[in-house]
């Protein structure tokens, strides 16, 4: 029995100060990022721009760390002195979750900081080479290079921004990009666990339908939130809007933590959380599209494929988050990620465009006009319509379909894991034929595929067979969802306007969202079941594909009348 509480003893402690460790190691990793570069690159080093803000970012995020560290050693120490047997001591500090929620951060961030120490050691050795062998050099600072302007660009400054090469800021801002899509659009492609387990035992009593109400109006207010967005975008630039990213997410996650009832899950999970992740999906996207031209749809497809990331990874997190930690935990830690990983998209997404031209420009409309009159632009808008209000269905349903099927609790929630897993190779493999195949044959395709796939699972009757289509299922319309603004982008004439004509476009499949969901519940309650609801969903599937065809002839009616 001592010796039992001896090692609960030990572990605890362990437990306790090895989160302080981590902060310290991050704090070290920081502090040696940050004067190493400094050093590397000379007195420039204050004035290049986003570099400076993340290293400062990391440094700030570590500080932050030791002081929670220190709250852990505190707690660790005084505890004692209240509760004198060690065999409680131990037991309450092995349950404390926000410890072990602590530990993750912390261990989490501390790859990062070790990299950037790496990266900082190597820019200080290359100058002390520098400086030993050849003397000092001139460098030519981010500043420098961002302000420089060619004659052309002096003689016509309202021109059209021309995408460019990608460099360092261009992959910079696709892995802020991939950042917010796995926590907006990625998180919301795991609902489906979330409606399973509010049917089951948190919303107990809640109509299907009803829970599916959720998700629905968040995804509604994710895609209809870019028709502001983008014009706010495309005038004040992204900065802004991942400021309103980081804060109001934290908030509504934190928000949704204290919910006890429907109308209290159904406010802060899907009306703020919606309105906060408005601005993760098209400024990231706008903005890759403005740093490159050549590569543009396999950048995007990079980014769309972290939101199976999420897809994949977040049932899991949620899943075990809330057998172990409860529902209040469970939105808390998602806050805490959240706010992470959207800090570094605050300051890795940016825009090409300087913010003097978008502040110059003439004042700019909800509405992108010009695309609004093209014919193959309201084509893929009543194509990607149609696609929307059907793709959803086995995004939300699935892990209620094998539940039909007699599969066990965990293979339920797996199920939606396994589709988004087939989903990320989709979104990441389709586009990159798109230069050469073009988007719009692909769109077609794959939405005429998915309809098929869909369609075929009234037919599964077996666990196996459900689990089959889905995978297929989620290849395909991982496809379409990241074929979504490669479509947009290749018939927008002004890439100026670029943030509204995929705001605009979003805003339309935003509507298409908030119903397909909640039609297919109401089909499955009243009117015939999983079958009717999948025939409904194949049916605007297949339409979809249909008028993603009639776009493509239009665009290359268009590009054969003289000019």
């Amino acid at each position: 029995m001592r010796t039992q509480s001896t090692s609960q003893a030990i572990s605890s402690w362990i437990l306790m100060l090895l989160p302080s460790a981590l902060a310290g190691l991050n704090l070290v990793g920081a502090v040696f990022g940050y004067s190493s570069t400094s050093f590397a690159l000379g007195p420039s080093w204050h004035d290049s721009g986003n570099l400076t803000a993340l290293v400062r970012l990391y440094f700030i995020y570590s500080l932050i760390l030791n002081i929670n560290a220190a709250w852990l050693i505190a707690s660790a120490v005084l505890w004692p002195l209240v509760h004198t047997r060690t065999s409680s001591f131990a037991k309450a500090s092995y349950r404390c979750t926000w410890r072990r929620v602590s530990l993750a951060i912390n261990a989490s961030m501390l790859p990062l900081v070790i990299i950037f120490g790496a990266c900082g050691l190597a820019y200080a050795s290359k100058r002390v080479y520098d400086d030993a062998g050849n003397g000092l050099k001139t460098r030519r600072t981010t500043k420098d290079v961002e302000h420089a302007v060619t004659p052309d660009e002096k003689a016509s400054p309202s021109a059209a921004p021309t995408p460019t090469q990608p460099g360092r800021a261009g992959w910079l801002c696709v892995l802020g990009s991939a950042c917010c899509l796995f926590m907006g659009f990625g998180f919301l492609n795991a609902f489906g666990v979330l409606q399973q387990y509010y049917e089951t035992t948190y919303l107990r009593g809640t109509s299907p339908s009803s829970i599916s109400w959720i998700g629905s109006i968040s995804t509604f207010l994710l895609f209809g939130g870019n028709l502001v967005a983008g014009v706010l975008m495309d005038r004040f630039g992204p900065r802004p809007l991942m400021g309103w990213l980081v804060v109001s997410y934290t908030v509504a996650c934190m928000l949704t933590s204290l919910c006890k009832e429907y109308y209290q899950v159904l406010l802060a999970q899907g009306v703020l959380f919606g309105l906060a992740a408005s601005c993760s999906f098209a400024v990231p996207l706008s903005c890759i599209m403005l740093h490159f031209k050549e590569k543009r749809g396999p950048a995007i497809g990079i980014v769309v494929a972290t939101s199976s990331i999420g897809g994949v990874t977040w049932p899991f997190i949620i899943r075990a988050l809330l057998n172990n930690a409860g529902f209040g935990w469970t939105w808390r830690a998602v806050g805490f990620i959240g706010l992470a990983l959207l800090s570094i998209a605050f300051v890795t997404v940016t825009s090409p465009i300087r913010r003097s031209e978008q502040r110059a420009g003439p004042r700019q409309s909800l509405f992108y006009a010009p695309v609004l009159r093209s014919r193959p632009y309201l084509l893929l808008a009543a194509s990607l319509f149609f696609s929307f209000l059907g793709i959803f269905y086995l995004f939300f349903y699935l892990p209620a379909l094998t539940a039909a099927q007699g599969a066990p609790t965990e293979l339920q929630f797996a199920s939606i894991s396994i589709l988004n897993a087939c989903s990320f190779f989709g979104r990441l493999g389709v586009p990159i034929p798109a230069p050469k195949l073009g988007a719009l044959n692909l769109l077609t395709g794959c939405s005429a595929i998915a309809a098929i796939i869909v369609l075929a699972s009234i037919g599964a009757q077996s666990t196996a067979g459900v689990l089959v289509v889905g995978g297929f299922y989620g290849f395909f319309s991982g496809g379409i969802i990241s074929l979504f603004a490669a479509c947009v982008g290749s018939i927008t004439p002004d890439l100026r306007r670029i943030g509204s004509s995929v705001g605009q476009m979003a805003g339309l499949l935003a509507v298409a969202a908030l119903l397909g969901s909640p039609i297919a519940g109401w089909i499955i309650d009243s009117r015939g079941g999983y079958k009717a609801a999948a025939g409904f969903s194949g049916g605007c599937l297949a339409l979809g594909a249909i008028l993603a065809f009639a776009a493509r002839l239009a665009q290359e009616s268009n590009l054969r009348k003289p000019a």
